[in-house]
């Protein structure tokens, strides 16, 4: 999900995909679009490791690409990236 004011939205929906293996998992997801009139691309990646049964190491990392960008368009960034990395832990 994606906050955007005060909603939450939902990122990517139906568009991720996961792939389990032992105690390790990559879920990834792909999309793209159109905004203010240039094509746009995009993925984010999560990958996790479970520490125990309670806790888990987690990266995600997500990438745009802007197709194509017009000099005159309001999209000032051809392509741009973020990350981040933390440890997740179950509560109840």
């Amino acid at each position: 999900f994606l906050r955007s004011g005060t909603e939450w939205l939902p990122a990517m929906k139906d568009n991720f995909s996961a792939l389990p293996l032992y105690a390790n998992a990559i879920v990834h997801g792909f999309q793209f679009g159109t905004n203010l009139g240039q094509e746009w691309q995009e993925n984010w990646v999560f990958s996790f490791t479970a520490l125990d049964d309670n806790n888990a190491l987690e990266e995600w990392s997500r990438v745009v690409n802007n197709l194509r960008v017009d000099e005159s368009a309001e999209l000032t960034k051809p392509a741009f990236s973020m990350a981040a990395v933390g440890k997740l832990t179950r509560i109840e």
